[in-house]
């Protein structure tokens, strides 16, 4: 099912909200994933597939967006500022919880961190560059480019894949 509305520019475009549907339900899934995990439920097993799912759906979304305006003159720039404001509320929102979170975890096990260190990667972290400065998290897996918030290696997947 889709539904047309006039964009700013004053052309129609169609919403395909039973394919942002399944991106919300494959987004669900993932989530269900990192907090119960497939040992007590079985059918989570997969649910990386759920994940591919959603940028796939994410992909097509994007270039249905975009693909019209960029085509007809949008500059690189602008499409970028566009990606960036999208995803940025979401990354900051993901990077205050990670940061408070972690500073929660180590006020609870008596560890100290660097103040300098620790802004420094969270105000990278703003900006989707990974993580490059050691303050002494503890990493969930040997390529953790978001150590303090995990799920954002995929935003910045996704953002960089949309920018390519």
């Amino acid at each position: 099912m889709t539904s047309s509305s006039i964009r700013d520019t004053g052309t129609p475009i169609q919403r395909y909200y039973v394919l942002d549907g399944f991106r919300g339900i494959a987004a669900l899934i993932v989530v269900l994933y990192h907090y119960v995990g497939p040992i007590d439920y079985p059918f989570l097993g997969n649910s990386y597939l759920a994940l591919d799912m959603f940028f796939v759906l994410s992909g097509f979304v994007i270039h249905h967006s975009y693909a019209r305006r960029l085509r007809g003159g949008m500059s690189a720039g602008t499409y970028i500022n566009q990606r960036f404001a999208r995803l940025g509320p979401t990354v900051a929102i993901g990077v205050i919880f990670g940061a408070v979170a972690t500073l929660a975890y180590y006020n609870s096990t008596g560890q100290e961190v660097d103040p300098a260190r620790f802004a420094l990667v969270h105000a990278g972290h703003l900006l989707f560059i990974p993580d490059f400065v050691d303050y002494n998290v503890p990493e969930t897996g040997i390529f953790e480019l978001f150590p303090s918030n995990g799920p954002l290696w995929s935003i910045f997947f996704e953002f960089v894949a949309s920018v390519c």
